[in-house]
């Protein structure tokens, strides 16, 4: 099964593919999915009502030339150079230097 995150019809979908040329909005099996992230968290439940739905999509296939190819996943949080805490220390002293403001490194880091 291929699955994709898609724009259509002003709106982003997960849908998974049917074939070369049309695609089935997840949300017309029953899946309660507004992104990729939350289908994965769904497991195996929300992955076996989509096959069933792939089995006879009928009147809920898109067609794929209707749709615009979105990111898959959205990133919960971006990093960049924090992988380095000497880095992290410096620009955290940067900032503080410009703006007054105390920044401490996130527990999260």
């Amino acid at each position: 099964m291929r699955l994709g995150t898609f724009l259509h019809k002003g709106r982003e979908k997960v849908v998974a593919v049917i074939d070369d040329e049309t695609v089935l909005d997840v949300a017309t099996a029953g899946v309660h999915a507004p992104d990729m992230v939350a289908l994965i968290e769904g497991g195996e439940t929300a992955l076996a009502a989509i096959r069933i739905a792939l089995e006879a999509p009928g009147d809920a296939a898109i067609p794929l030339a209707d749709t615009v190819h979105r990111c898959p996943i959205k990133p919960v949080q971006y990093r960049d150079c924090l992988v380095f805490e000497e880095h992290l220390k410096n620009s955290f002293a940067a900032a503080q230097a410009m703006t007054g403001r105390e920044f401490a490194i996130p527990r999260v880091w």
